[in-house]
């Protein structure tokens, strides 16, 4: 099979998104089939164009200011319709309901090909990534905007993708009617096993002797990072003294978080890792504790399964349907109502109750067994196959194109009783308007 990814987000910016994309690739791919991203065209930070491995097609892009966040495609079009002419796609699968999910309707629509969506983002949670941030009402206006844009989009697909079940129940609340699946992103399972737990201490100078809180993403509002000041001072003043949080990842909320944990007096309590490469993040799991997660705008959060397959317990706030990875006093902690005092107290007692942590670490990796990507792709792979078999009954042009197939006797279509009928019918009228 052909399949055809779109997206807005993509190298060299990294994000949920960017990270799926890439292992549902690498992994149809694996299982013999073809995947080409159409994407827009991105510089580094550096002003440098990426290189990018093959069947990536590159837009002409430039950045807007409503999204910061978000690239703006030029309307190109003519190579995408040569590109498709020569790749025969098979498949659409768009992963963005703006620009580039504009062209792959565009392009689905000539060719005649199903369109399968997957929701990524809870748009209208995303306050403060607009040009309005600084403007509530504003802000939130536009966000809104976004999330009406994207339902708007989703139900004209022929059919939709949530990754989780807490993102089919809000599209179905949406009312889209359209069939939903839900499959989350897997994981490659053995990336994460038998990994040195020491680097990631070396390289960041954390003691032997410390305990270790991580918290891996975006540094962004809607991670709920500053939930993070207030928790490391409830652990702290717990006697917990050995403690540190490590935050791998950047985002706009870094340099105010920094000062919100230096007015705190928790500077020396923290380890600001930055980015690191993808392939660096197994070791960065394996040199921790816990794993601590304040977000509740998430859709899916491969973190945690990332974290789970680590044998990392994990304290969370509570978010209905984001993930059956976490199981509430199984393998973690699920704290309702923002409680930050029971946060850090469940912190607390996972640090010094050695038994109850061997328990939760192992539950972990196995909750995270069931989540391979070689699994997920099987799923995605059978929901393509039901969509296409769906497309192909529905489709207008196919029905047309049906229709012009069979054999039509001309003569019996235009004739009765030897006379054209539309002869037979103006008789009719010319004798009803005599009597």
């Amino acid at each position: 099979m052909n399949i055809a990814f779109f997206t807005d987000t993509y190298h060299p910016y990294m994000s949920g998104v960017a990270y799926s994309i890439d292992l549902f690739k690498d992994e149809l791919e694996r299982a013999g089939h073809q995947v080409f991203i159409f994407a827009p065209l991105l510089k580094d930070k550096n002003g440098r164009v990426p290189e990018d491995p093959p069947r990536v097609y590159r837009i002409e892009s430039l950045k807007q200011d409503v999204f910061s966040e978000f690239t703006m495609t030029l309307p190109n079009l003519p190579p995408i319709f040569r590109d498709f002419r020569r790749l025969k796609i098979d498949m659409v699968h768009s992963h963005t309901p703006f620009y580039m999910g504009m062209y792959a309707s565009i392009v689905a629509l000539f060719y005649n090909l199903p369109v399968v969506h997957t929701y990524h983002t809870l748009y209208e949670k995303y306050t403060g990534h607009s040009l309005f941030k600084g403007w509530y009402r504003a802000d939130q206006a536009v966000m809104n905007l976004a999330k009406d844009v994207s339902v708007f989009y989703s139900k004209r697909c022929d059919s939709l993708i949530a990754p989780s079940e807490k993102i089919k129940k809000i599209l179905q609340d949406y009312g889209i009617k359209n069939d939903i699946a839900v499959i989350p992103t897997g994981i490659e399972l053995g990336q994460f096993r038998d990994i040195d737990k020491d680097s990631f201490r070396k390289r960041f100078n954390i003691g032997i002797d410390k305990k270790v809180l991580l918290y891996l993403g975006r540094v962004a509002p809607p991670k709920n990072p500053l939930f993070l000041v207030d928790m490391l001072k409830k652990v702290i003043e717990k006697n917990s003294d050995d403690v540190v949080l490590a935050i791998v990842g950047t985002g706009p909320s870094e340099d105010e978080l920094k000062k919100k944990f230096e007015k705190a007096g928790l500077s020396d309590k923290v380890v600001w890792c930055g980015q690191v490469r993808k392939d660096y993040v197994p070791y960065c799991y394996a040199g921790s504790d816990i794993f601590v997660f304040p977000s509740k705008t998430d859709t899916q959060s491969l973190v945690l399964l990332e974290a789970a397959a680590s044998g990392l317990p994990i304290v969370m706030l509570r978010d209905e349907g984001l993930t059956p990875v976490v199981k509430d006093l199984e393998n973690g902690f699920d704290i309702p109502n923002d409680d930050v005092d029971l946060f850090a107290e469940k912190i607390f007692t996972l640090l010094h109750d050695d038994i109850l942590y061997d328990k939760m670490s192992a539950k972990s990796v196995e909750n995270a067994s069931q989540f391979s990507i070689k699994n997920q792709v099987q799923r995605l792979l059978d929901f393509y196959g039901t969509t296409m078999d769906k497309h192909e009954e529905s489709s207008l042009r196919r029905k047309m194109m049906r229709g012009l197939t069979r054999e039509i006797n001309l003569k019996d279509f235009f004739m009765e009783d030897g006379k054209l009928k539309i002869v037979k019918k103006v008789e009719e009228l010319r004798r009803k308007l005599r009597s």
